[in-house]
């Protein structure tokens, strides 16, 4: 098994896509058709980028650094905090593992599609057993469960309505991650993998050519045969 490689641009690019995380995660909005309590917010999109580019050990860490800077300012104890780094990483991790071992845009898109709908069936347990008994200590399960049946009367029960609502949003959000992902991610991967080698590179033969340039004006200021007569 390959061992994971905590070089200096591993570490440096992880703590950039966690420290862009961390800023998306603070840009979180609410959907006019969703209670109030469900926000919705983009910072899965740095760590799926890092999970391909640097390994799914990095889109990991990106979820850990991200979840415990907003620790600073939660209201919910840090229960908040713990499903939505679960979440994260139950949909970094399958994409990363199979595109790791599959790298194609085939392989890309298989593993979003296995990281979507692993993190859309696990919101459902998560929301259910964990996150929703934090939220009746502040507002009642009926009260919850009202917001739900203002926007479709059919709702039953809190597990119904994570089935109806919370799942189709999460799928979602992480459909959206992994479209912008697709169009980004191969030059910025050129860029994490090649960039400072190609600038090197390039540097190198721009000075080779000066050099080159420099013979053959030395060459074209040598005497011709024809420069000997001068004239009267």
């Amino acid at each position: 098994m390959k061992k994971i490689k905590f070089n200096a641009r591993f570490i440096a690019w992880t703590a950039v896509f966690a420290a862009l995380a961390a800023v998306l995660q603070l840009l979180e909005f609410h959907l006019p058709i969703l209670p109030t309590f469900l926000a919705v917010d983009f910072s899965e999109l740095p760590a799926v980028l890092a999970s391909f580019s640097l390994g799914p050990t990095s889109g990991v860490l990106v979820c850990l650094v991200k979840n415990l800077i907003k620790l600073i300012t939660t209201t919910t104890g840090g229960v908040g905090e713990l499903a939505n780094f679960l979440i994260g990483i139950f949909y970094v991790i399958p994409a990363g593992v199979i595109y790791k071992y599959k790298r194609t845009f085939g392989g890309a898109i298989i593993g979003m599609i296995a990281g979507i709908v692993c993190c859309a069936l696990i919101s459902v347990p998560l929301n259910y057993y964990v996150t929703y008994p934090v939220y009746y200590n502040f507002m009642s399960q009926e009260a919850i469960l009202g917001m739900y049946r203002a926007i479709y009367s059919g709702t039953d029960s809190i597990l119904e309505a994570l089935f109806i609502f919370n799942v189709p949003m999460t799928a979602g959000k992480m459909l959206i991650n992994s479209a912008i992902t697709l169009v980004v991610y191969k030059k910025l991967s050129n860029l994490i993998k090649f960039g400072i080698r190609r600038k090197n590179k390039t540097a190198a033969q721009t000075s080779a050519d000066g050099t080159s340039g420099n013979v053959n004006c030395i060459k074209s200021d040598e005497p011709q045969q024809g420069d000997s007569k001068t004239k009267n």
